[in-house]
């Protein structure tokens, strides 16, 4: 029995798996002489520059709720849903700034799937606690919002 070349078979192609790009590689060795990454002046301005931003986005959309009489009812459950996630998520960006990696990522990737994966793991559970919250603001707001007939 020879090798490939006897045979007259093509040699066998090994295709090597794509690691993702938000992940990193998971070899103990790397894993203890790499150091945690802490964001930079830069990214940690911008963190908290857009964290005021979410904070007062956030701010005025609960008030718009409360300042509005009467109004469409998903109205009334997007402005306090998206209000209740604007200013956790303002919070959560003065409590642990992000690097700008992951800032671009959490302003700017569609996808959510793709935005948890790359988060610290303050910032998964924290973005547990904004969709948690989301869904506390919609609850409140169907319960205490009085449907009026046309």
């Amino acid at each position: 029995m020879g090798d490939a070349r006897d045979s007259g078979l093509p040699p066998k192609i090994v295709k090597k798996k794509k690691k993702p790009e938000g992940r990193p590689a998971h070899d103990d060795d790397e894993r203890e002489q790499r150091p945690r990454k802490k964001p930079d002046d830069h990214g940690r301005a911008m963190s908290y520059v857009f964290g005021v931003f979410m904070l007062l986005l956030g701010g005025g959309m609960i008030a718009g709720y409360q300042f509005l009489e009467r109004g469409p009812s998903k109205l009334f459950n997007l402005l306090m849903a998206g209000g209740v996630a604007a200013v956790l998520a303002g919070i959560g960006l003065f409590v642990c700034p992000l690097d700008e990696e992951r800032l671009d990522a959490f302003q700017n990737e569609p996808n959510p799937i793709a935005v948890f994966r790359v988060m610290p793991l303050f910032w998964k559970f924290w973005l547990l606690l904004i969709l948690a919250g989301m869904i506390g603001g919609f609850v409140y707001v169907s319960q205490t919002t009085v449907r009026i007939g046309r």
